[in-house]
């Protein structure tokens, strides 16, 4: 059974600077935890629906080893 496309999770793509390469990055809102390749950029796929509670629409990536924070908007 094919799922419809409105509920299809789409790719999401938030970019940070200061992360150390491949280091494990946390989006949050908590929906996933996702890996940064070598220019930085954190790539995490998860459902748009879940940011229609939040006033901003933005999402925070915080590294795991370098502990840089940094705040972006669901392209």
């Amino acid at each position: 059974m094919e799922v419809p496309a409105q509920h299809r999770p789409q790719l999401v793509q938030l970019a940070g600077s200061g992360f150390i390469p491949g280091e494990g990055v946390a989006v949050a809102i908590i929906v996933a935890y996702a890996d940064t390749a070598p220019d930085g950029i954190c790539r995490a796929t998860f459902d748009p629906r879940q940011f229609a509670g939040t006033p901003t629409n933005e999402a925070i990536l915080l590294g795991s080893i370098s502990g840089t924070i940094t705040l972006g908007t669901p392209a």
